[in-house]
């Protein structure tokens, strides 16, 4: 197959017209026109934004004696940025603090009347930041592991990516306004979200989608 039919099937097989696939990769519909009437070829840049639109190799496209089944890309691995390893940090910060504060809250340390208030203080630093802070930044983690180990989440369109931010966001911040509310405004008592306080764990999911869903830059080897 030649370029610009592998360029017509890759485009019809996603159901794009010519002026959006133009939009994806940042050219004109009319050089996308050329290149489907074989009047031409894109230049290098041009190239690897198709390839990474259709998801597979530029070798492949350019190539009219390769078959006419696409050659996917591999996996594409990324560079972690400098908020993952903040949050790597955070977790094993996290983590020991909640060992520690355990140890303190259910152990003897607070057997004595007189320091309750200070009992009382560190549980709800435990029960507010501490296991939260473990819970979210673990679930961002896993996310960063599986986006440098090259695992791509499931594609859900060109929605995908804001769909994950909002749905990740929910959860964390109906968290910090829950929590805001019970120990500190008490402005209103919410019924319906005061299980988060109890249940730090479901935050995980939530640096799971905004972990996935944050740019980060593909490594080129």
């Amino acid at each position: 197959m030649t370029f610009s039919e592998k360029l017509i099937t890759l485009r019809a097989g996603r159901g794009w017209s010519q002026e959006q696939l133009a939009n994806k990769i940042g050219v004109t519909r009319q050089a996308v026109g050329r290149w489907e009437k074989g009047a031409g070829l894109p230049d290098a840049v041009s190239l690897t934004n198709l390839s990474k639109a259709f998801d597979v190799t530029p070798e492949w496209l350019i190539d009219e004696t390769a078959s006419g089944r696409p050659e996917p890309r591999r996996a594409r691995r990324v560079k972690l940025a400098w908020f993952d390893y903040v949050m790597f940090a955070l977790t094993v910060l996290s983590a020991t603090a909640c060992l520690i504060l355990r140890e303190l809250l259910y152990g003897d340390a607070f057997s004595s009347f007189d320091i309750w208030d200070v009992y009382s203080v560190l549980q709800r630093i435990y029960q507010a930041a501490v296991l939260p802070a473990m819970w979210f930044s673990m679930g961002w983690s896993a996310a960063a592991l599986l986006s440098y180990l090259g695992v791509r989440s499931l594609t859900l369109g060109k929605f995908a990516r804001p769909a994950m931010i909002v749905l990740g966001a929910m959860l964390p911040i109906t968290f910090a306004v829950t929590v805001l509310d019970v120990l500190v405004l008490e402005l209103w008592y919410p019924y319906h979200t005061l299980w988060l306080i109890g249940t730090p764990s479901a935050l995980a999911p939530g640096g799971l989608l905004l972990g996935l869903a944050v740019k980060r830059k593909e490594k080129t080897k």
